[in-house]
């Protein structure tokens, strides 16, 4: 029993020290994966704050992931890339900015012949030419060594 004990306490310590060298997903730089600048900002519409919105940065160098967020009852919104407020790429990016309430039909109550009812297409609580960066005009230039404060006031 003492050796099963002993032999248990060794392998704990053992993985330990491997998830202390290693880690556990914070703080280093992920091997493969582009360096990053902390982005956060507030998105509004006609001078109000939009909730709800999902906002990405898509950056303009070839083969760089996008980054994106979702914004808060302020408009707040922080972005990410891999992970929770990780940020985006350093470099010009194109900004698009997208809410819209998804409508759900109901069914026709007969429970013995499938719904053959359509969706109607989500209502889009914002200007439609923001959900692409070709027509948003939304852009940003993210540093790595500055902070990167973004505040998008949208119009029609």
């Amino acid at each position: 029993m003492r050796a099963i004990l002993i032999s248990f306490v060794t392998q704990s310590v053992f993985i330990a020290g491997l998830f202390s060298v290693v880690g556990c997903g914070g703080g280093g730089k992920v091997p493969g994966r582009p360096d990053l600048a902390p982005v956060s900002g507030v998105v509004t519409y006609k001078g109000q704050a939009v909730e709800g919105a999902t906002i990405t940065f898509q950056p303009q160098t070839e083969k760089m992931p996008a980054a994106f967020g979702k914004t808060d009852a302020q408009g707040r919104f922080q972005l990410q890339t891999f992970e929770s407020n990780d940020g985006a790429v350093p470099g010009e990016h194109g900004v698009t900015v997208v809410k819209v309430n998804i409508i759900t039909p109901e069914g026709d109550g007969d429970e013995d012949e499938p719904d053959t009812i359509t969706a109607p297409p989500p209502e889009r609580l914002i200007p439609e030419k923001y959900k692409m960066t070709g027509t948003s005009g939304l852009t940003a230039s993210v540093s790595a060594d500055q902070p990167n404060e973004f505040t998008f006031d949208l119009q029609d």
